[in-house]
């Protein structure tokens, strides 16, 4: 080996520890950066978490009052199916009298009118004969 090569040698070995010197600072301050790192993103999660639990404690509220929204919908649908059904029940019964009385007196003015109209037929009888009465001629 050459002199020259020898202290070209040194020389990069030189610089290359120089620039090794202060690698320890350099991870030191890495270190902090990646601890503050995971202080923060720590904090973060945890805010997050927080806000998930907030969350599903909401939902829990609004699904209990739905379910209790919607039982009492169904008891007020219950309440008005039997009031309806009942006064469908009531008119049906209304309608079937109405309808009889109907019947009836339609066969009532049906008889009526058999014998008014036999009395009529048997009048225009009684003065077609009747002795004396002259005769209309068309």
């Amino acid at each position: 080996m050459t002199a020259n090569s020898l202290v070209e040698r040194l020389d990069k070995l030189e610089r290359t520890v120089e620039a090794l010197a202060g690698l320890p600072a350099r991870v030191a301050v890495v270190d902090v950066q990646i601890s503050q790192l995971r202080d923060e993103m720590r904090v973060g999660f945890s805010a997050v978490r927080e806000d998930i639990l907030q969350t599903n404690a909401r939902m829990l509220e609004l699904q209990e009052d739905t379910t209790t929204s919607i039982a009492h919908m169904n008891a007020q649908m219950r309440a008005l199916h039997e009031e309806t059904t009942t006064s469908i029940a009531q008119m049906n019964a209304q309608t079937l009298a109405l309808h009889e009385e109907t019947t009836t007196s339609i066969a009532q003015t049906n008889t009526q009118m058999r014998v008014l109209h036999e009395d009529v037929v048997s009048r225009i009888a009684t003065l077609k004969e009747a002795p004396g009465r002259p005769r209309k001629h068309r």
